[in-house]
């Protein structure tokens, strides 16, 4: 099960890092997606438990909190004005 997810939760790693630095308008929508990932892989643990799996998961959930805690203390956006 690590071969099957290693790549795609470090993708979500990377991909999530980027645009929550770079993009703050796609930043909540990068969470999301960094959030189901970590959903798809605590399920895979479920059915396949391994320390170096649950090492990744690790890995995944922090940088997932710092990026969440990050977007949580940036500046609000601010709606586009109507006029």
């Amino acid at each position: 099960m690590l071969q099957i997810l290693s790549l795609p939760l470090l993708f979500s790693i990377l991909g999530a890092g980027y645009v929550s630095l770079n993009d703050e308008q796609r930043r909540p929508q990068a969470l999301l997606a960094m959030v189901l990932f970590q959903v798809v892989g605590s399920i895979a643990y479920t059915w396949q438990p391994g320390l170096a799996l649950f090492a990744l998961l690790t890995l995944h959930a922090a940088v997932a909190a710092a990026l969440m805690t990050y977007h949580a203390q940036s500046r609000p956006l601010l709606a586009p004005s109507k006029d």
